[in-house]
């Protein structure tokens, strides 16, 4: 197996991994996070079990279509799906730090994450519809005007969480958003290259972005450790944890 393979294997892994750590804060969370925390972590989890689940998905799909033509109905089927995929998650990442501002903002805070969120995911609905899922052009051009979108606002959550407008979110959620947001900035930068190069030539220098992914997610998988560590230690306590949410009119 080549390098590129290795860390697509290590890549799968960790997303797998993250999707797991991410399930179980969630379930474990109910009765030691107050309510917007847990739904924040309920957000994140849905989000990168669903961009899990579509990585090996794809992998599957790869490894059988591996021998044959361009032009054959599986080989389609992969790219198409390939498409799909990237396209769903880049509305995905531009609408994750949204709906973080929309759960535990007030005021034009919600109403700021409820307008990305929408943004993001009819930008995503007509971009589907005007051929982003035949169109590698047409996908890049999409997913780069998703991280104008996206880029903003992971630096605005992490900015209100540092101002105190997001208080209900923990350090932990604000690490893991710091970490994302270092990704979704270099992503585009990535993708104006990869468009530059083509397709075919974007597959065969795939192994620098492939580090980058494979990088992000074991950092990501750090941090959800380390507030299962957190969870672990402490003690379910449900009205303490509600208490601070009840004065701040959730």
């Amino acid at each position: 197996m080549d390098l590129l393979g290795v860390l697509r294997a290590l890549t799968l892994a960790t997303r797998l991994l993250l999707a797991a750590a991410l399930v179980t804060v969630v379930l474990r969370g109910a009765g030691r996070l107050g309510v917007t925390r847990w739904r924040a972590w309920l957000a994140v989890a849905i989000v990168f079990t669903v961009i899990a689940v579509d990585n090996a998905i794809l992998e599957l799909l790869a490894a059988a279509a591996r021998d044959q033509p361009g032009d054959a109905a599986l080989a389609k089927v992969r790219s198409t799906t390939y498409h799909a995929t990237y396209l769903l998650h880049a509305v995905l990442s531009a609408g994750l730090p949204a709906s973080l501002m929309a759960l535990a903002g007030t005021g034009w805070v919600r109403a700021t994450g409820l307008v990305v969120l929408w943004g993001a995911a009819v930008v995503g609905a007509l971009a589907a519809g005007a051929g982003a899922l035949e169109s590698w052009d047409r996908l890049l051009e999409t997913t780069r005007l998703l991280s104008f979108v996206g880029v903003p606002a992971y630096l605005g959550v992490l900015a209100l969480m540092l101002l105190g407008h997001l208080p209900s979110l923990d350090r932990f959620l604000g690490w893991f958003i710091a970490v994302r947001a270092v990704y979704v900035i270099l992503v585009p930068i990535q993708e104006v290259f990869f468009q530059h190069v083509g397709q075919a030539a974007a597959a065969q220098l795939w192994l620098l972005p492939q580090s980058l992914q494979f990088l992000t997610g074991a950092a990501h998988v750090a941090v959800v450790l380390l507030l299962l560590r957190s969870l672990s230690a402490a003690r379910p306590g449900p009205r303490a944890a509600a208490a601070p949410e009840a004065r701040a009119g959730f």
